[in-house]
C-alpha cells in the first residue's frame, strides 16, 4: 500500500489468490471445495484462496485501508466484478 500511495493514485483494484485454470489440480481443488463450479466458464479469470485467507484478507484489509485509501476496491469474493 505505501507503494501505491507514493503513485498519488485516484483508486487502486488488487486482484489476490492464484489463477484458476480448466484441468489442473488446483481446478479439481476449487471444483471439490465448492469455489467454482465443473462447468464454469473460466475464460473470465476466477481465483482460488484458501478457506482461511477468504475469511480473513476482506476484513483485514477493510480494517487497515479503508480510511487511508477510501478509493480502494476491497471484495468479499476474489472473485467478485468489482
Amino acid at each position: 500500500m505505501a507503494f501505491a500511495d507514493s503513485l498519488h493514485l485516484d483508486g487502486l483494484k488488487v486482484t489476490v489468490g492464484l489463477r484458476i485454470y480448466p484441468g489442473t489440480v488446483l481446478h479439481s481443488i476449487a471444483v471439490a471445495e465448492g469455489v467454482i463450479g465443473a462447468d464454469d466458464d473460466l475464460l473470465f479469470p476466477r481465483f482460488y484462496l484458501t478457506a482461511r485467507l477468504r475469511d480473513w484478507l476482506p476484513e483485514r484489509t477493510a480494517e487497515n485501508n479503508a480510511a487511508l485509501y477510501p478509493a480502494c476496491a476491497t471484495s468479499g469474493d476474489a472473485n467478485e466484478r468489482l
